[in-house]
């Protein structure tokens, strides 16, 4: 609270008593104070530099506090950052120590940090660095605790001000322009402003003096910095102490003023001087706002220690390590807003955008990881990997939730079907709602859920049907066909990793065929009753047609060869797999545990491969693999096999098959020569993929090599016979 005196009769002394500086934090200070406390300090206690910034006082209602803001916390060393909007205001520098734990804060052994900060002020008042940078005399301390759950914050503010062995008293106290007339006073403040306009420093100096001509008249007034006091003296005329003044009160100097003048009975060896207290009305110095004090000063005494033993500014690693020194006595701790000593908490979740607040929540969990256990977790990356999700049935939306609570921000849900009223009970996203009235296209209203979920995520649903070989397209359907086709393969470019969570084999055919010539990312994941594969497909072949055409792309840039895709292993084409179906196999009828398990296999499997440093071209690990340093998440399996009957899980591999008929050289050089051909004669003609890959000569020369076999047999039986 401000002290007040009523103003000192000329030739009477009093007690000079001072405004005690008052904090204001802005709430950008707050949200740049959690982001820190996240991404840089995360369980450091060690202390931080801070800025804060003041301005003299601009109306006799009201003083100017110490603001700190978003630029508060923004530094580079001890470079001055940028300042708030408005005239240029004075700096304080203070120092930040943020503790962990509410107890922690409550326990916090403030004295000694007060006492550090002390320290500072004296070895730098009697050192002479604080005539070269008055700014360091109105240092600062704030410890805090920052609950990043609820976002509140805890926070408690001391100005330091050092005490002298005896009160200062006061002369008299005016305002400028009566104590030393209209002109003279004018006079001072053009001075003033003249010497700040001209200082060249990123922010000017909180103080300086002003000399006043004696018997020669004639000479211009002038002000300069506060290394000037012992050549002044010198000349002959007054020399005036002049500083920012940010109390309002008629009858009081603000609280920087303090140790102001404890420099000039200290380094000087003054015991009286005449204070301006510079204020401000419509951004320029008034002289009849701004005081006149004419202070006397206590002796101090030599037995003070000048503590050159600790540099001015110093960090320890353990402020409670720092030993009491024989500095003075220090005040400043500020008190809180029912006016007693004690800490003051802000709490920003009820006047903080929901969905901001949402968002800074959903982080929360993922920058925690990175504290202890996994600080190569790269949370900007993952937010903006964009992924597209083909199926948004069972293990579209456990994949789709699993995404989210890796703080994935970019999802795109595919699916051709409708919400039925089998799905809700299974599938994560829906409800009973969706069903009614034929039911909401899937994809829709997967979308628009996960956005209820988590309105930050920018999330989409497209009905789209996707072409199978051997589901026949006639010719009036072929046009609407294609345009589907076209559209996939936008989706497929404008995404990072595409998930095939289809319930038919043949329909993962044409999104494989695409991540193979796009270099896109593709994760499969395929349910059976009790049992699942998780698998992400070898890299994308090469986009230069003569390398694909040449079988270039088949291995790495390692040693190991390319991967497979879900169809390496087949020796067929894909064919029609839901014709003549009883309605057990027109659903997926599988174990109500399974999509989980195997949804979330899927989002670990591309997490891990994002962060590999070889990326999808990394080679593939086993159960007996070891991690490597380079994967921070662990292994990077090529396939995950599992049954939940007998608790069970497989990590196996397996090379590019050069006849695949989906991620072969010679389907991917086909769709790059004429797409419309390869979906057409692949949907329409069962053998088409077996000839182009080369499987059906493949599979003549395999039933001739029987048939010779057989025979070989026969004739040898008959020569034992």
């Amino acid at each position: 609270m401000a002290s007040t005196t009523s103003t000192t009769a000329p030739g009477a002394e009093g007690v000079l008593q001072f405004q005690p500086l008052q904090s204001t934090v802005d709430s950008t200070f707050w949200m740049e104070l959690a982001n820190n406390k996240l991404e840089k300090y995360r369980l450091s206690e060690e202390p931080c530099t801070l800025q804060g910034y003041y301005t003299p006082a601009r109306s006799s209602a009201v003083s100017a506090p110490l603001q700190l803001t978003s630029t508060s916390l923004a530094l580079d060393g001890d470079a001055p950052s940028a300042a708030p909007g408005g005239p240029q205001p004075y700096i304080a520098w203070g120092s930040l120590y943020n503790v962990n734990t509410l107890d922690r804060f409550k326990s916090f052994d403030r004295e000694r940090i007060m006492a550090k900060a002390s320290e500072e002020i004296w070895c730098d008042i009697r050192s002479g660095a604080a005539c070269a940078n008055p700014a360091l005399l109105n240092r600062f301390v704030v410890y805090t605790f920052a609950d990043l759950k609820r976002y509140s914050f805890y926070y408690w503010f001391a100005f330091p001000a050092l005490v002298p062995p005896a009160p200062m008293r006061a002369a008299q106290i005016g305002s400028l322009d009566a104590a030393l007339g209209a002109d003279l006073a004018a006079a001072v403040v053009q001075a003033s402003e003249s010497w700040r306009g001209a200082c060249t420093d990123a922010t000017p100096a909180p103080a300086w003096l002003v000399w006043l001509p004696g018997t020669n008249r004639s000479s211009e007034i002038t002000a300069s910095p506060l290394t000037d006091w012992a050549a002044l003296q010198e000349r002959d005329g007054e020399v005036i102490l002049a500083f920012c003044d940010p109390c309002n009160l008629p009858s009081n100097p603000g609280w920087p003023l303090r140790n102001l003048l404890l420099l000039a009975a200290a380094q000087w060896g003054s015991r009286a001087v005449r204070v301006v207290c510079a204020r401000e009305k419509a951004g320029r110095l008034d002289p009849t706002f701004s005081l006149m004090v004419d202070a006397v000063l206590p002796e101090v005494p030599a037995a003070w220690p000048a503590a050159a033993d600790h540099p001015p500014s110093q960090e320890v690693e353990d402020p409670a390590a720092v030993p009491a020194m024989a500095v003075p006595k220090t005040l400043g701790w500020e008190v809180n807003a029912r006016g007693r000593m004690g800490p003051r908490c802000v709490d920003l979740g009820p006047t903080m955008d929901p969905t901001q607040l949402a968002t800074q929540a959903v982080d929360l969990n993922l920058k925690l990881m990175r504290w202890r256990v996994l600080p190569e977790l790269n949370t900007e990356m993952l937010a903006a990997t964009k992924c597209l999700l083909l199926g948004s049935g069972t293990l579209g939306c456990a994949v789709a939730r699993t995404l989210q609570g890796w703080g994935f921000r970019h999802i795109t849900m595919v699916d051709n079907g409708k919400v039925s009223y089998s799905n809700p009970v299974r599938q994560s996203l829906f409800e009973f709602e969706d069903c009614k009235n034929g039911g909401r296209p899937k994809a829709e209203a997967a979308a628009e859920r996960l956005k209820a979920i988590f309105p930050g995520v920018k999330a989409a649903g497209e009905q789209l049907h996707i072409p199978m070989p051997g589901h026949n397209v006639s010719p009036q359907e072929e046009g609407a066909v294609m345009r589907d086709v076209a559209r996939l393969e936008e989706l497929v470019l404008e995404h990072d990793a595409v998930f095939m969570l289809m319930d038919t084999r043949e329909s993962r055919w044409l999104p494989t065929v695409l991540c193979a010539h796009h270099e896109k990312i593709g994760i499969n994941c395929a349910l059976g009753f009790d049992g699942y594969v998780v698998m992400r497909h070898g890299h994308g072949l090469s986009k230069s047609t003569d390398d694909v055409a040449e079988g270039v792309g088949e291995a790495s840039c390692s040693s190991a060869p390319r991967l497979g895709c879900y169809f390496c292993n087949d020796v067929v084409a894909p064919i029609d797999s839901t014709r003549d179906r009883t309605l057990d196999q027109q659903c997926t009828v599988t174990r109500p545990g399974l999509a989980p398990i195997a949804g979330a296999l899927a989002v670990e499997l591309l997490v891990t491969l994002l962060h590999h440093p070889q990326g999808d071209k990394a080679a593939a690990d086993t159960a007996s693999s070891e991690a490597s340093p380079e994967s921070p998440l662990g292994l990077v399996p090529h396939q995950i096999r599992g049954s939940i009957a007998h608790l069970n899980q497989l990590l196996i591999h397996g090379p590019a098959f050069k006849q695949c008929t989906a991620c072969s050289p010679q389907v991917v050089q086909e769709w790059r020569t004429d797409s419309q051909r390869l979906v057409m004669r692949a949907c329409n003609e069962p053998k088409y993929l077996e000839d182009l890959t080369g499987l059906t000569a493949m599979h003549t020369e395999v039933d001739s090599a029987m048939e010779a076999w057989g025979d070989e047999d026969e004739n040898s039986d008959e020569d034992d016979f």
